[in-house]
This record gives structure tokens, sequence and C-alpha cells, in this order.
């Protein structure tokens, strides 16, 4: 067993160290540790690099399932220092006994497959897009214009879940201050202190964020357009058409969306019909106006769209078909780690 340390997350392991220590406190590994004691595991699903680290090295010879939500590849412009390299050195070491790989499409995959270095293994691959449980319905509420009375009948354009420049949220608060008179902007969240700035000139309705979780579908379901956009800075949020749960649930609810111009996302709008692409957020409100000059067409298009691309009940079958397959363990039980 690795030689364990105090200081749990420590920057200054020794080489020989525990890697669980890079993603887990001593606490959580003795929790495990004590938990698994004489359990029989048909497969410990580690969900992202951290949960990989503590699956493997806590449950050595059961499967192991990496669950990818996000690809931190090194190079990530966000990324980096040396506690990163060393969970990343951990990882690429057990990531040729991973079993299976879950992650939301095949480019993901292939880009995670070179950041460890490794040909690609497609047989590996267990698809399981960003998403929500059911199938797609076309759904209506008034719960923003409730909440903001203020907007009228104006129609609503929907930016919800993180608002900040990692969403491009500055760009589209520049943007708002020549919004027309028969639209509403509206950002559902806490506006981001990197967009703090644009805020006093934007002419936008800002929606607390103090809905319960399960008001979300509500929320998405009371805008008339869903607006999505992501930085253009990494291949994590370039490569984002299965691995954002904004867009399946505007998609789910029969919204239609504008979409920032990355390959993944233009996809999905050009082959459904789903929603319009823009280059830049001062061609947001056009778009809008395209899209409500045949307002039906676009709905169904997002509805084909979520069945098509983002309807988990297939990819629950392959999952399930996988964790029934035989294997060296007798037991069914499945482990999980987390980061």
């Amino acid at each position: 067993m690795f030689k364990k340390v105090k200081e749990p997350f420590s920057s200054a392991l020794s080489e020989t160290s525990d890697p669980r220590l890079l993603v887990a406190s001593s606490n959580l590994i003795e929790l495990v540790e004590s938990s698994a004691t004489g359990a029989s595991y048909a497969a410990a699903i580690g969900v992202g690099e951290g949960g990989a680290v503590l699956a493997h090295y806590s449950l050595p010879g059961v499967r192991l399932l990496y669950y990818s939500l996000e690809l931190f590849y090194e190079g990530h412009p966000e990324m980096g220092g040396h506690r990163f390299l060393r969970i990343k050195a951990a990882e690429r070491e057990l990531f040729p006994q991973v079993a299976a790989v879950i992650i939301q499409d095949e480019e993901r995959a292939r880009r995670l497959w070179r950041d460890m270095g490794c040909a690609y293994q497609p047989e590996k691959v267990l698809t399981f897009p960003t998403s929500y449980l059911g199938p797609a319905d076309y759904l209506r509420s008034d719960l923003l214009r409730t909440r903001l009375p203020e907007m009228g009948d104006r129609k609503i354009l929907l930016q919800w879940g993180s608002t900040s420049k990692a969403r491009r949220t500055d760009e589209l608060l520049r943007a708002s201050r020549a919004c027309p008179p028969d639209l509403a902007m509206v950002f559902h969240g806490r506006i981001g202190s990197d967009c703090a700035d644009e805020l006093p000139k934007a002419q936008c309705w800002i929606s607390k964020p103090d809905l319960p979780r399960e008001a979300v579908v509500d929320l998405v379901a009371s805008s008339d357009i869903g607006i999505i956009f992501y930085q253009e800075n990494n291949e994590n949020d370039g490569i984002i058409a299965h691995a954002s749960g904004q867009l399946s649930l505007f998609l789910k609810c029969g919204v239609p969306v504008i979409v920032d111009n990355k390959p993944s996302l233009k996809l999905l709008v050009d082959t459904y019909g789903c929603g319009v692409v823009v280059d830049g957020a001062d061609e947001v409100f056009q778009a809008a106006h395209t899209i409500l000059s045949d307002y039906d067409s676009y709905s169904e298009g997002a509805l084909a769209c979520f069945e098509a691309e983002h309807n988990l009940e297939s990819h629950f079958q392959s999952l399930m078909e996988f964790m029934q397959a035989p294997s060296s363990q007798d037991e069914a039980h499945i482990g999980v780690g987390t980061s």
C-alpha cells in the first residue's frame, strides 16, 4: 500500500505517496476502504479523473469504468501546476486498465484518448450525453413572466446556469444594449464578477438564482428561445454538443436555440433545424427574429434533436448490457468513486 501523509490534497507529496491523496482526503480514503471491506463488486465507476484514481487504487482488481464529464487535458488553458500534472500522470497510468469509458460522444472520446497517449479503442466507449431523463415533450410555463412581470409580452431569450465570461455573458450583456422592444434578454443566475462592469448599461432582466432545483424545467419552459454560448479557448467547451445540460433541456422542452459558431453545435442545428448559428452576440436579435418567423418548425426541430441525440434511454440500455456482461466477480455491486 502507498505511504499516506496527513495533509489532504497536498501539492508537496513525494513521488512514492498514495496518488489518491492528490484527489481525496485521508478520511475519505479510509471511508472508501472500510466500505469496500468484505464486499464484492462487479465494477467501480470513477467520476472524472479524481474519481477514477480513487476507485482504481481503492478497489484493485475490480473492473473500472471511467465516467468522463470534463476534458481537462494537458495544455488546457485553465489547467496546470504540479498537482494537476501529478493527477494527470496517475490518470494516464491507470487508463490502459480501464474496462470502459462513459463519455458524451465519440469526438470527446477521441480527444480523451489522445490526452492519455493511447490508440483509440472504440470498443471501450459507452456514449452517454449530459442530459435529462425522459422523452422530449413540448412544454411551456409562465414562471419567468410571473417573476418578471415588467417584461410584458416580449419574447424571452434566456441564458441560464453559468453566467460568466466562460459562457460569454459579458458579450451578451453588451449586445443587450441594442435589444429590440419586442424581445427580452433574461439571465438566470448570479452574474459573474468578471461580467459586472457590463451590467449598468445592459438592457436585460436578471432572474435571481433562488429557485428550487425541481423548478429548472419550468424555468426553461418559460422561455421562447435559449442562448447557448461557450468560450472559445479550449476543446472542452468546443466539443460541447452532447456535453451541455443547458442545451439538452432547451431541446427537451421544444425551445429553439441560438448557438455560437462551434462545429459540434453547428452540426446539430444544421441537421435538425433546431435553431440558428451566430458568429457573435451582436447577431443574437436577428437570429431570434428568424426563429420567431417560423417558430413551430424550429420547435419541432428541437424536439427531434433531443430524441435523436440526447434521449438517455438507448444509452442506459448499452450501459446496463455492459454491466450485466460476465466478469470475474460473482456479485453485482457497483462502486462509485468521485473526486
